[in-house]
């Protein structure tokens, strides 16, 4: 089973990432991972998450370090993950589709290439 790793950068989001991390944690396909890097939001950013992280064990990593705006967040994200699918969903996004990791997987599987950046 391919694992999915959703990267998110962050930085003051508290008025949009719950509802981010709540449309990828309805998703019915479950093997995901959700990182994190948070670039020292001063805001409840990363309180929030961080409750998310407590009622699901084993799906977040979070990193909290000054970076260079997004593409080092999503790079350093990118170093972190272990999926075999990395997916970039910024913090005030959101998967509105339950099954769209699961179109993912399904596209990737019939796919002949064998790398993604979703």
């Amino acid at each position: 089973m391919k694992k999915i790793s959703i990267i998110i950068p962050t930085f003051n989001s508290e008025k949009y990432i719950k509802i981010t991390l709540e449309s990828i944690l309805q998703q019915n396909y479950k093997n995901y991972e959700i990182i994190i890097c948070d670039n020292h939001s001063s805001d409840n950013t990363v309180e929030i998450i961080k409750n998310f992280s407590e009622q699901y064990v084993n799906k977040f990593k979070i990193f909290v370090r000054k970076d260079l705006g997004v593409a080092d967040a999503l790079n350093f994200g990118f170093e972190k993950s272990n999926g075999d699918i990395l997916c970039w969903l910024n913090s005030d996004d959101l998967y509105n589709d339950p099954y769209t990791l699961q179109h993912v997987i399904i596209s990737f599987n019939q796919s002949e290439h064998k790398s993604y950046l979703v």
